[in-house]
């Protein structure tokens, strides 16, 4: 049989992953802007040289990508996180009013 999942433990699950997810994008947007450059030896021919910077180029670009990628990630986990944590804020008021019911009528 299959337990079902309280609000709290779904929303503390969600919030987890989304801290991973931002761990991980913060993680590529750190090593945006490293050296990416392609190593062409001084006596290169011309197409040598034309081959190596269109390489670089090639992978700035990707890099670019990624890092335009990472942002995106980074916003999505926090907006998950943060309606992770609103529902895990109104189960704590929910099971703050059911206790307060409680209460009242014991």
């Amino acid at each position: 049989m299959i337990r079902p999942m309280s609000a709290t433990s779904s929303a503390l699950l969600g919030m987890q992953a989304s801290q991973r997810q931002m761990e991980r994008a913060a993680d590529t947007i750190s090593r945006f802007g490293l050296d990416v450059s392609a190593y062409v030896p001084e006596n290169a021919t011309p197409e040598e040289r034309a081959a190596a910077e269109a390489a670089s180029q090639a992978q700035a670009q990707r890099a670019e990508d990624d890092f335009l990628g990472a942002m995106v990630d980074m916003i999505t986990a926090q907006r998950a996180f943060s309606a992770q944590l609103r529902v895990l804020e109104t189960a704590n008021e929910m099971t703050g009013e059911a206790i307060d019911i409680g209460r009242h009528e014991g």
